[in-house]
C-alpha cells in the first residue's frame, strides 16, 4: 500500500487587481487558461513517464508561448491559443498577462518572486518592430542582439549569463550546447526566481531520516522535516490537500496527496 505521487503547487493569492487599465476579469481569464494548460500539461507528462517525479513551471511555458502567440498568425496562431486556452483579443490576452505579472511581483513580506523576459535576435534580420514593441511593452521583454551565424556559442553564453543573473545563480546553463545553429534567428526566454520562509518555520532539528516512496516499488531513506501545526487541509475526491503559506500569507504552497491504492 503506497501513495502514488505527491503534488506541490506554488498558489499565488491575492490576484484581485489590474494594472495599466487592465481589470481583474482579464487577470482571471488569463489565470484560468493557464490552470487549465498546466493540468494538460502534467496530464500528458505524467502519463508518458510514470515512474519519474516531474517538477517544471507551467507559467514559464505560458508566458513564452504568450510571446510566440504575438508573432503567429493564421493556422499556427489558432493551434497555440486552443492548446494555451488562450482568449480574447490581443490587448485583452497580453494586457492579462502583464497585469498578473505585475501583481505576483508585488512584494509579499520576505518573499521573493521575479519574473524576466528578453529575446535575442539575430542581429541582422529585419524583425519586425511591432512585434518587438508589443513584447517589450506587455512582458518587459528587451531586445537583445547576438550573432548566432558566427558566434552562436557566444550567444549562448550571453543568454546563460542573462538566466543565471535573473535566477540568482540558480539556473546556469538555460542553453545546452548545440542547442543553437546558424539557422537560429530568435530566442524568447523567460526565468522565474523564487525565494520564501515559511509562515510557521521547521526546527531543523525535528529534522530525521525518514522513508520515501521515490514511486512503486522503490523506496530510499532521506532527511525529513517535521511540524507540529494549525493549517488548512481538505479532501476532496479522494484527494488529500494541504496549505503551507509563506510569509506574508500571500503566498502559499498546496501539496496534493492522492488516496491510498494497493
Amino acid at each position: 500500500m503506497k501513495k502514488k505521487a505527491v503534488w506541490a503547487v506554488l498558489v499565488f493569492a491575492g490576484i484581485i487587481a489590474g494594472s495599466g487599465g487592465v481589470f481583474a476579469a482579464d487577470i482571471s481569464s488569463v489565470v484560468r487558461g493557464n490552470s487549465a494548460f498546466s493540468a494538460d500539461l502534467f496530464s500528458r507528462i505524467a502519463a508518458s513517464k510514470p515512474d519519474e517525479n516531474i517538477f517544471f513551471s507551467p507559467h514559464s511555458i505560458s508566458v513564452a508561448l504568450a510571446m510566440t502567440y504575438a508573432g503567429a498568425g493564421g493556422r499556427t496562431a489558432e493551434q497555440i491559443a486552443s492548446v494555451m486556452h488562450f482568449q480574447g483579443g490581443n490587448e485583452e490576452l497580453h494586457g492579462g498577462f502583464e497585469a498578473l505579472a505585475a501583481v505576483l511581483e508585488q512584494k509579499k513580506g520576505d518573499c521573493r518572486l521575479e519574473i524576466a523576459n528578453a529575446l535575442w535576435g539575430q542581429e541582422d534580420y529585419p524583425f519586425l518592430q511591432d512585434y518587438i514593441g508589443l513584447i517589450d511593452t506587455y512582458y518587459g521583454g528587451g531586445f537583445r542582439t547576438v550573432n548566432f551565424k558566427e558566434k552562436k556559442e557566444e550567444a549562448r553564453r550571453a543568454i546563460n549569463e542573462w538566466a543565471a543573473a535573473k535566477t540568482s545563480g540558480k539556473v546556469r546553463e538555460l542553453l545546452k550546447p548545440d542547442i543553437l545553429n546558424e539557422l537560429t534567428r530568435l530566442v524568447l526566454t523567460n526565468a522565474i526566481y523564487f525565494r520564501g520562509n515559511w509562515a510557521a518555520r521547521f526546527d531543523p532539528e525535528q529534522t530525521t531520516a525518514a522513508p520515501f516512496h521515490v514511486r512503486p516499488g522503490e523506496t530510499t531513506e532521506v532527511q525529513m522535516m517535521h511540524r507540529t501545526g494549525v493549517f488548512k487541509f481538505a479532501e476532496i475526491d479522494g484527494v488529500e490537500l494541504l496549505e503551507m503559506p509563506y510569509e506574508g500569507d500571500e503566498l502559499s504552497m498546496v501539496v496534493l496527496l492522492p488516496g491510498i491504492t494497493a
